[in-house]
């Protein structure tokens, strides 16, 4: 009797905490496909206001999470950027001195750092911070790193191989 109660319990625990990754997956699921879409070249306005709430979470915060969630907020930081830019008519890879477009540029230079300490292995979370570095006016030495990293991470995939021409001196 009591070892039929206590697996009932463990059961019960087993489903609750598999019914809380589901949640989360769930809830995540639509953010991980705009960020493919974003790195596709979308740009739509309407898009900001969906992703305000996630954009919110402190860096710090958003660290805990699994590393794909993590890397999804960043790469949705960089979108925010993109939106920003495109929204003023600035360039998104242009430093400026427009005060939105640097916060926006900070904070996703910000969690693209939290994400890359968690997934050091993703060339393409190095390169997108060698793009808000430059943006940012960040010394050409720290470009240039995060350039590398880039391309010892990922040396032969051509989707980052292209992207990491365009920012090469």
């Amino acid at each position: 009797m009591i070892a039929k109660a206590v697996l009932l319990g463990l059961a019960a625990f087993c489903a609750a905490v598999q019914w809380q990754g589901l949640r989360g997956h769930l809830t995540y699921q639509g953010y991980h496909h705009l960020t493919e879409e974003a790195g596709q070249g979308r740009l739509e306005q309407d898009d900001a206001p969906q992703i305000a709430a996630l954009l919110a979470r402190p860096a710090g915060e958003a660290a805990a999470l699994d590393p794909r969630r993590l890397r999804t907020i960043a790469v949705l930081h960089m979108y925010n950027v993109d939106l920003t830019a495109a929204a003023k008519g600035i360039s998104p890879l242009q430093p400026s001195m427009d005060e939105e477009l640097t916060a926006a540029r900070q904070a996703a230079l910000q969690h693209l750092k939290a994400a890359v300490i968690r997934t050091p292995y993703d060339g393409d979370l190095w390169l997108r911070m060698a793009f808000s570095a430059r943006a940012l006016g960040r010394p050409q030495e720290k470009v240039t790193a995060y350039l590398k990293w880039s391309e010892t991470m990922a040396p032969h995939e051509d989707w980052i191989l292209n992207r990491r021409k365009s920012l090469n001196p």
